[in-house]
């Protein structure tokens, strides 16, 4: 009788070591889940702000060499860049100024397209026409900060003798359509050209 109460005695032991091991390895794992989450949020978060960094040194890298090249007038070109596609946006004087700020910013290290918007004009002729200018596009930049649909919104606005180009980018083709919309309305814009891309 008491070999076989001894012998319970070590079953009950064993099987109880058993079940506790079981469950400190359940623990071990619940708390490996919940160290490696936040590791992958922060690898997610990282990507992230390294294309926005990249994005920031080739847009910088491009107006470098449009200001540093003599056939391009770097103050009449908004650059723009979005996981290495980069906008050329504004008004200028030739088609070969256009063209040239094409091959500049395509020869430009981490771009992977460029998507020329630049606009041929003939260049302001007085001081009063170049103020005008700025005038309008000062106008267009307040009305699309003051509308609730485009004041979170970063659009770059160029205007040319009562043409206005509206570039960037945005997230939807709402927002898209709602800046092209208030722009439109401003007082002394004849015509909207709408070159802002989707993310």
């Amino acid at each position: 009788m008491q070999l076989t109460s001894k012998m319970q005695s070590r079953k009950t032991m064993r099987g109880t070591a058993t079940a506790t091991a079981a469950v400190a390895l359940m623990v071990s794992g619940l708390a490996m889940s919940t160290m490696v989450s936040p590791a992958w949020a922060a690898d997610s978060a990282s990507r992230s702000v390294g294309v926005t960094m990249d994005d920031a040194a080739i847009t910088a890298s491009v107006k470098t060499r449009l200001v540093a090249d003599g056939d391009t007038k770097a103050r009449q070109i908004n650059v723009e860049t979005s996981k290495g596609v980069v906008q050329l946006n504004g008004f200028v004087d030739s088609a070969g100024a256009k063209s040239e700020a094409a091959r500049i910013a395509a020869g430009t290290d981490g771009v992977t397209r460029v998507q020329n918007n630049l606009q041929v004009r003939t260049p302001d002729s007085s001081a009063s026409e170049a103020a005008d200018n700025a005038g309008l596009t000062a106008k267009v930049d307040a009305a699309l900060a003051r509308d609730p649909r485009t004041s979170a919104l970063s659009i770059d606005v160029e205007s040319r003798s009562g043409e206005v180009q509206l570039s960037g980018y945005v997230k939807s083709a709402q927002e898209k359509n709602a800046a092209s919309d208030v722009a439109r309305k401003v007082d002394g814009v004849r015509k909207v050209t709408n070159d802002i891309d989707l993310r």
